[in-house]
Protein backbone atom coordinates (compact mmCIF):
# COMPACT_ATOMS: atom_id res chain seq x y z
CA UNK A 1 0.00 0.00 0.00
CA UNK A 2 1.21 3.37 -0.95
CA UNK A 3 0.40 6.84 1.27
CA UNK A 4 1.22 10.29 -0.19
CA UNK A 5 1.71 12.91 2.48
CA UNK A 6 1.19 16.59 1.45
CA UNK A 7 3.45 18.68 3.63
CA UNK A 8 4.13 22.47 3.98
CA UNK A 9 7.29 23.31 2.36
CA UNK A 10 8.23 25.23 5.13
CA UNK A 11 8.62 22.71 7.78
CA UNK A 12 11.88 20.86 8.26
CA UNK A 13 12.89 18.05 6.79
CA UNK A 14 13.99 16.68 9.60
CA UNK A 15 10.97 17.05 11.39
CA UNK A 16 8.93 15.57 8.26
CA UNK A 17 10.81 12.59 7.97
CA UNK A 18 10.27 11.88 11.87
CA UNK A 19 6.47 12.30 11.71
CA UNK A 20 6.35 10.06 8.26
CA UNK A 21 8.29 7.51 10.62
CA UNK A 22 5.77 7.52 13.54
CA UNK A 23 2.90 7.50 11.56
CA UNK A 24 4.53 4.43 9.78
CA UNK A 25 4.93 2.35 12.61
CA UNK A 26 1.13 3.57 13.90
CA UNK A 27 0.13 1.96 10.73
CA UNK A 28 1.88 -1.64 11.19
CA UNK A 29 0.64 -1.25 14.64
CA UNK A 30 -2.84 -1.29 13.78
CA UNK A 31 -2.50 -3.70 10.73
CA UNK A 32 -0.66 -6.32 13.79
CA UNK A 33 -4.22 -5.89 15.51
CA UNK A 34 -6.45 -6.41 12.99
CA UNK A 35 -4.50 -8.96 11.70
CA UNK A 36 -4.29 -10.74 15.02
CA UNK A 37 -8.10 -10.15 15.65
CA UNK A 38 -8.73 -11.51 12.14
CA UNK A 39 -9.92 -15.06 13.10
CA UNK A 40 -11.37 -17.27 9.68
CA UNK A 41 -14.66 -17.37 10.20
CA UNK A 42 -16.57 -21.28 9.21
CA UNK A 43 -18.90 -21.60 6.55
CA UNK A 44 -21.60 -22.28 9.62
CA UNK A 45 -20.55 -19.45 11.75
CA UNK A 46 -20.80 -16.95 8.59
CA UNK A 47 -24.82 -18.39 7.95
CA UNK A 48 -25.34 -17.71 11.74
CA UNK A 49 -23.93 -14.38 12.22
CA UNK A 50 -26.52 -13.70 8.97
CA UNK A 51 -29.01 -15.27 10.72
CA UNK A 52 -28.55 -13.46 14.11
CA UNK A 53 -28.27 -9.73 11.74
CA UNK A 54 -31.19 -10.43 9.49
CA UNK A 55 -34.12 -12.30 11.40
CA UNK A 56 -37.38 -12.49 9.75
CA UNK A 57 -39.02 -12.59 13.15
CA UNK A 58 -37.10 -9.80 14.96
CA UNK A 59 -39.47 -8.07 17.41
CA UNK A 60 -42.52 -10.64 16.74
CA UNK A 61 -42.20 -13.07 19.94
CA UNK A 62 -44.64 -11.40 21.58
CA UNK A 63 -47.05 -11.63 18.68
CA UNK A 64 -46.06 -15.68 17.65
CA UNK A 65 -46.79 -16.46 21.04
CA UNK A 66 -49.99 -14.85 21.27
CA UNK A 67 -51.07 -16.91 18.28
CA UNK A 68 -49.45 -19.93 19.37
CA UNK A 69 -52.16 -19.69 22.46
CA UNK A 70 -54.72 -18.68 20.32
CA UNK A 71 -54.27 -21.96 17.84
CA UNK A 72 -54.27 -24.07 21.15
CA UNK A 73 -56.98 -22.43 23.00
CA UNK A 74 -59.41 -22.28 19.99
CA UNK A 75 -58.13 -26.15 18.92
CA UNK A 76 -59.05 -29.29 19.73
CA UNK A 77 -56.68 -32.13 18.69
CA UNK A 78 -57.62 -36.24 18.90
CA UNK A 79 -55.26 -36.55 21.98
CA UNK A 80 -56.99 -33.95 23.67
CA UNK A 81 -60.41 -35.81 23.71
CA UNK A 82 -61.27 -37.57 26.45
CA UNK A 83 -61.43 -41.63 26.56
CA UNK A 84 -65.03 -42.74 27.29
Amino acid sequence: MQVTVNVPETLPQDIVQQLLKQFERMLQKEAEKWRASAKPVSKWAKIAQEAHKESPLEGLSAHILRCSQEIRDHSEFKHDQEVV
